[in-house]
């Protein structure tokens, strides 16, 4: 069945990387050989899923086989689908076993989500990224909602710049056409999500592997 995807809607889907694995013949060749350079087996196998999972879903926005999309890249690395200008825009993030797939009609979207995983410095970390004024309003914060202050700040910062396109780690281009909103994603996770034009409604969805065989 082909999925719909309304005018001023943003569908942000959640995916388990940890759910059992799916047909490793939905990527192309240049995919799967990406997953096997990953240092760690299981961050390439988790890659793989997050990319099936695009796969498919891109396919029945479209109606059409997950195996004949073909993509290219921006400048800065930003994946986008190699055909139609009408065909959906898209943005991927994986952080542990979660991944979030947005998608809009006549949008850019930017999707960032990030694990609590391990304590860190959030003041050095929020000098380094966003400088000495950031740094001095996180120090004014008790110390145990600094890192989570910090985080919140960081996805919201990544998904606009994947948003718009100028590649990640680097100070975000002119912002102003971009609208973020923190995703409430798991206890365990931050994330957030950037649209051009406006604020956007956003339908949450669940990716579901046994719902996706073709």
């Amino acid at each position: 069945m082909r999925e719909e995807l309304p005018h001023g809607v943003v569908d942000v889907w959640s995916v388990d990387l940890g759910a059992d694995a799916e047909d490793p013949h939905v990527l192309s060749p240049e995919e799967n050989a990406r997953a096997e350079r990953f240092r760690d087996r299981q961050d390439g196998e988790h890659w793989r899923r997050a990319r099936t999972a695009l796969r498919r879903v891109l396919a029945d926005y479209l109606d059409a086989d997950p195996r004949m999309l073909v993509f290219d890249t921006a400048s800065h690395g930003k994946p986008f689908l190699a055909g139609p200008e009408s065909v959906p825009r898209f943005n991927v993030s994986h952080a542990g076993t979660i991944a979030l797939l947005a998608f809009a009609r006549e949008a850019e979207v930017g999707v960032d989500v990030e694990v609590r995983s391990r304590r860190f410095d959030a003041l050095a970390l929020a000098r380094q990224a966003f400088g000495d004024a950031h740094a001095r309003t996180l120090r004014d914060l008790p110390p145990e909602r600094r890192e989570e202050a910090f985080l919140k700040a960081w996805v919201r910062h990544e998904a606009t710049v994947k948003c718009l396109g100028a590649g990640l780690g680097v100070p975000a281009p002119d912002a102003r056409d971009v609208w973020v909103t923190d995703l409430e994603v798991a206890p365990e996770a931050v994330a957030a999500l950037a649209a051009t034009g406006g604020p956007r409604r956003i339908r949450r969805r669940e990716y579901a592997v046994a719902a996706q065989s073709r």
